[in-house]
């Protein structure tokens, strides 16, 4: 365990860099706010670059893990970033039929915004 830590908090590539905490996260269910916010701001930085590079499977992805591990660590400022940038993603796409169920899966949370209010700013 402590050699994915290590390489989350040293690598300078996002892609592993989200991949260390996944595992971290999902296999020995590690809730350290500081080690899942490197997932979390790796797959932000993940959905800017493959938006850019029109990869919209992974962008979809990218935004969806960010936005899942703001919820395991319950911050409200990343959630409100990865909704944000969801936003912002399915406004650039809208033409694209693609997105379909990731518009449908943010604006069913956008309206339930209640379920995040008693997130905390920063954890």
């Amino acid at each position: 365990m402590s050699y994915y830590v290590n390489r989350a908090k040293s690598t300078n590539n996002n892609v592993l860099k989200a991949r260390y905490c996944d595992v971290l996260v999902e296999e020995w269910h590690i809730r350290d706010p500081e080690i899942v916010k490197i997932g979390i701001d790796a797959y932000l930085n993940n959905a800017d670059f493959f938006s850019i590079n029109n990869d919209l499977n992974n962008t979809i992805i990218s935004l969806m893990r960010a936005f899942i591990l703001s919820k395991i660590i319950n911050n409200k400022s990343f959630l409100e970033e990865s909704l944000n940038k969801s936003l912002k993603f399915i406004e650039d796409n809208k033409s694209n039929p693609n997105i379909l169920h990731f518009n449908k899966l943010i604006k069913k949370f956008q309206e339930n915004k209640e379920e995040y209010k008693n997130c905390s700013k920063e954890q």
